[in-house]
Parts: structure tokens; C-alpha cells; sequence
């Protein structure tokens, strides 16, 4: 857990030093699709794939 905080903590470091607020949203949907696979299963995160939805 320490050590996704601490990946989470240079992830807006470089953002604010860089100003790339732009990634902020791709960042945070990239993240959440992360959650769905790990918590729900690749089985059905893989239906919606293949459904186009």
C-alpha cells in the first residue's frame, strides 16, 4: 500500500512540475479501468471489450 501511495505522490509531482494537467483525466481513467480488472476479473472487463460498448 506504501508503495502506491508513494507512486500516486511523484505521479503529481511531475504533474504539477510540468504542467501537465491535460493527463490528469487520462491518468485517472487509465487508473479506474485498472481497479475493474483487478477487482471484477479480466473475464468480464474482456465482454465489454469484445460488446464495443
Amino acid at each position: 500500500m506504501k508503495k502506491i501511495i508513494l507512486i500516486l505522490k511523484e505521479m503529481k509531482k511531475l504533474l504539477v512540475t510540468h504542467n501537465l494537467y491535460f493527463l490528469a483525466p487520462l491518468i485517472i481513467a487509465l487508473a479506474l479501468v485498472a481497479l475493474l480488472f483487478v477487482k471484477l476479473g479480466a473475464s468480464i472487463i474482456m465482454t465489454f471489450i469484445y460488446a464495443g460498448v
